[in-house]
């Protein structure tokens, strides 16, 4: 009788096996669609851009009523300037189904098996604020240092680089140390140790600043991250 009840036993657990066996490729078969899904919703509130470089920024609140960047990125494209891909949202508190959907749909692009998206150089997240007077004077960027990713050698030459284009950095743990889309974009995607993920905040005297911002997303349209490049964990 015990041997009876333990064959049928193990029959059952194999049984079980079979169908959890099966529930996995379904889910993994499910993914593309949904994430296919989930872009088609996103096209509907956002815009993406495919650009010229192997990274991408995001801009979660550029389509909002009169916020600065949304005249620049638009004359931007209109004269095909040289940009990065590009995020486009209207999201200033960077809402969990925002950043789901922003990641569902860059996770389509990878699954699409496109290069520039498949092997990623930065995510990176744009955001303004109101400085204080001396900061607005001096075209200040902050780099936040609270939510991030990526080696030190690659975040030192983004700030080198940002410098050329004539910004003043600096760096911040608290406010502007980087927000919810940040924070989802360094859990979803920095496994890869030398993907940078970081927030920039500009001054709204650099966001109002056409040159400036142009200036910045040429270089980082070229911006790439060295697989030598030493990581900071």
């Amino acid at each position: 009788m015990t041997m009876q009840l333990s064959e049928e036993l193990e029959k059952t657990v194999e049984v079980i096996r079979g169908i959890l066996r099966r529930l996995s490729d379904l889910n993994k078969a499910l993914e593309p669609l949904e994430s296919e899904l989930s872009a088609a919703d996103f096209a509907q509130s956002g815009i993406y851009v495919i650009g010229a470089s192997a990274g991408v920024v995001c801009f979660p609140t550029v389509l909002l009523e009169g916020d600065p960047l949304k005249p620049i990125l638009e004359h931007a494209r209109a004269r095909e300037a040289k940009m990065p891909s590009i995020v486009e949202a209207g999201d200033p508190e960077e809402s969990r189904s925002t950043c789901d959907r922003v990641i569902r749909m860059l996770k389509r692009e990878i699954w699409n098996k496109r290069e520039s998206i498949l092997k990623p150089s930065f995510l990176i997240v744009i955001r303004w604020d109101h400085l204080f007077e001396d900061l607005e004077m001096n075209k200040t960027v902050i780099i936040g240092r609270r939510y991030y990713s990526g080696s030190e050698d690659s975040l030192r030459r983004l700030i080198k680089n940002l410098k050329k284009i004539g910004l003043s950095v600096i760096e911040d743990s608290g406010q502007y140390g980087g927000g919810p889309m940040t924070y989802e974009f360094v859990q979803e995607f920095s496994k890869s140790r030398s993907l940078v993920v970081v927030q920039l905040t500009f001054s709204k005297s650099v966001a109002t600043d056409e040159t400036k911002i142009l200036a910045m997303l040429e270089m980082l349209s070229s911006f790439q991250v060295q697989s030598h490049d030493r990581y900071s964990s």
